[in-house]
Parts: structure tokens; C-alpha cells; sequence
């Protein structure tokens, strides 16, 4: 499965989607410019990001997967501790999130 996150054009974290099937974020696409597909390691977690990339660039929305290290980011977050999980996360970001995003979490905002 995925959990796809959508970024705002105006730079603020809009709602995240939690079912693909739940996708009603078509109008607002106008105001979104890049979609994070939080996945899941498995044939399921390939076949949404598969389908949910798919549907983004069709409305011209940029699609990125976060994909996590071993099966889901639940287990992830288990092994590795919060720290490292950020870590791993914030290479996959957009340079230009990683500054409005990872730090504002760091700061223990979140």
C-alpha cells in the first residue's frame, strides 16, 4: 500500500491521503506541485506507487517515493529508532523540503 503526502504550491503540508482509492485530491491539482508516496516494500506497496505516480503525472503533479529499509516504516521506526528513520527520509526528499520539513521536525516540532 502507499500513503502518498501532497505539498501545496504555497509550500504548507496539505492532507495526507490515506487510501489511493480515497484520491480526491484530482481538484486540487492546480495547487499541488509534488506528491511523496510514502510505500510499503512489498508487490502491494509497488503496485500503489505504480498506480498513484501514474495519476499524478497525468495532472502534471510530481510524484516521489519514500520507501523505507525493511518491509513498512512502522518496522523501520521499531529497528532503527526515530533518529535514523529521519535520516533515511531525508535523502529521499527534494533538497528544497528537506529545509522546510526535516529541520522544522528535528527542532522537535513533530
Amino acid at each position: 500500500m502507499g500513503l502518498p503526502i501532497a505539498f501545496q504550491a504555497d509550500d504548507e503540508l496539505s492532507d495526507s491521503l490515506t487510501y489511493s482509492r480515497d484520491l480526491k485530491w484530482l481538484e486540487v491539482t492546480r495547487r499541488l506541485r509534488r506528491l511523496y508516496i510514502a510505500r510499503d516494500a512489498d508487490a502491494a506497496g509497488d503496485m500503489a506507487l505504480a498506480a498513484l505516480t501514474e495519476r499524478a503525472e497525468a495532472a502534471g503533479v510530481e510524484a516521489l517515493a519514500l520507501s523505507p529499509r525493511m518491509s513498512d516504516f512502522n518496522e523501520d521506526l521499531r529497528a532503527f529508532g526515530l533518529g535514523a528513520l529521519r535520516a533515511a527520509l531525508r535523502i529521499q526528499l527534494a533538497s528544497q523540503d528537506v529545509v522546510r520539513f526535516m529541520l522544522f521536525a528535528e527542532a522537535g516540532a513533530v
